[in-house]
């Protein structure tokens, strides 16, 4: 029986899982590695980061529907693959073969990629930062936020528009979110809060149409939030978010998407094909 390896249960991982046991039944033996026994619903975290939602919401148990229909959860991580051999190595020392691989493992959030992100920095995306970044809002009485994307530099294989930002819709989602917390749930005033929002690139929202434009720019300025444009983030201060042209804006509060990586099985690629 042919043995098929998927590395990753997010969307992609899932969607790859269910649509071969469709299509293909149980001719094949499939293999699922994740690092833990839920799929993390990304999509929920800003509700956790900014509205409060249980954490336990964005995870979504997948063990027994993966063996009801047949499949293999394995609770570990790939950290090399070498195509050669047709191996993945896990992190515990064990070793899968296969016939064919799915990478499906996303990005990982390079956090440390950012100066001062440890001590100053919050965020929207993973379950750990999201709880973070809530419970700091709640503590937040007043001052400068300061939201968005750190420059991500993305590869040239796959024909895909040339993008600046690694994600910026999730910045949409913080500054409507904390804009209507701090008015709504916190009762402060306009007078109390700025919400200032910067890209590294030259136009926010680089990758949708004029019609978000228009309807988030209107929003923007009904709600006085100030867009900063072509700002690459240097660093983050106590006091300031720095960036590389030398400027920098005052800041009580940063929440920021970082910048994005490989994962640690895909940069210890091997092939000699």
């Amino acid at each position: 029986m042919k043995k098929v390896v998927i590395l990753g249960a997010g969307f992609a991982g899932l969607h790859i899982f269910y649509t071969l046991r469709h299509q293909i039944g149980e001719k094949i033996e499939i293999t699922i590695v994740n690092p833990l026994e839920h799929s993390l619903l990304k999509p929920s975290l800003p509700d956790v980061a900014l509205d409060g939602l249980e954490v336990s919401h964005t995870h979504i148990p997948i063990r027994r529907s993966i063996e009801a229909k047949g499949g293999r959860l394995i609770e570990n991580e790939a950290v090399q693959i070498d195509a050669d051999k047709q191996a993945v190595y896990l992190k515990n020392g064990d070793t899968l073969s296969y016939d064919t691989l799915f990478i499906a493992m996303g990005a990982v959030k390079d956090y440390d990629a950012i100066e001062g992100f440890g001590e100053y920095g919050y965020s929207v995306c993973d379950d750990v930062q999201a709880q973070r970044l809530w419970k700091r809002l709640q503590n937040f009485e007043g001052g400068d936020i300061v939201t968005g994307s750190a420059k991500s530099v993305f590869g040239t294989r796959v024909d895909a528009p040339k993008l600046s930002a690694p994600c910026e819709g999730p910045i949409g989602e913080v500054m409507f979110l904390a804009d209507h917390y701090l008015k709504h749930e916190k009762h402060l005033l306009p007078e109390d809060y700025r919400i200032n929002i910067f890209s590294p690139a030259s136009e926010f929202f680089e990758d949708v149409g004029p019609q978000p434009h228009k309807v988030v720019g209107k929003y923007m300025e009904e709600s006085q939030m100030k867009l900063h444009t072509a700002k690459v983030l240097q660093k983050i201060e106590k006091e300031y978010v720095v960036f590389e042209d030398g400027t920098k804006l005052p800041c009580d509060l940063a929440v920021i998407i970082p910048p994005y990586k490989a994962p640690p099985g895909h940069r210890r690629f091997r092939s000699g094909r």
